[in-house]
């Protein structure tokens, strides 16, 4: 074998020598921590993934959660003022009906609940007396069961179109505004 150059002293080869082994040691421990490095910037790279990944998960369902109580409470809210629309409409029906009627109305109802009374006292409004009396004379030959007696009073207690009933069970306020309760109430309940 022929080679042309330099012949090297035998301290230097050695020198020359460890050098080589040197620098092939750095480079086999290069390789290898670069090998390490690309092994953790992937494992760091899927594990920036999976955490990127997951706040987004909760950033995603927070929101939805946002949007589900926002809206229900749009829904709560148009509930409620559906149930005031149709309360103050049949409020508003009804008031167009004149006092004595609207209280004898009231009293039809709640005489048909208590058909088992042997009396019943229907309390209204002074101004709503006389015209009272008059529809329950002829109320009296039509509806009423034949033991069943029905007075009227005045009391200024009472509101103007409604009335009170008193029986033997008790008093039941049969009032427009305590019928709307009811009423109001019970769609509240429904929706």
């Amino acid at each position: 074998m022929h080679q042309q150059g330099k012949i090297l002293k035998a301290s230097s080869y050695r020198v020359v020598s460890s050098a080589i082994e040197l620098l092939e040691a750095a480079k086999t421990e290069a390789q290898k921590r670069r090998q390490e490095a690309e092994i953790e910037w992937g494992l760091q790279q899927r594990l920036g993934y999976q955490q990127g990944s997951e706040r987004a998960r909760r950033e995603a369902i927070r929101h939805h959660w946002t949007v589900i109580a926002n809206t229900l409470e749009y829904l709560n809210t148009l509930q409620e003022q559906m149930v005031e629309t149709i309360v103050e409409a049949v409020r508003v029906l009804i008031q167009t009906t004149p006092a004595a009627e609207r209280v004898l109305h009231l009293a039809t109802a709640a005489v048909e609940r208590l058909r088992q009374q042997s009396w019943i006292v229907l309390c209204v409004h002074p101004e709503d007396i006389d015209g009272v009396n008059i529809l329950l004379e002829g109320w009296k030959k039509i509806f009423l069961p034949r033991q069943m007696r029905v007075e009227t009073r005045s009391s200024e207690e009472v509101g103007r179109g409604n009335c009170v009933l008193e029986s033997p069970i008790g008093r039941i306020d049969a009032s427009l505004e305590a019928q709307l309760q009811v009423v109001q109430e019970h769609m509240r309940e429904a929706l």
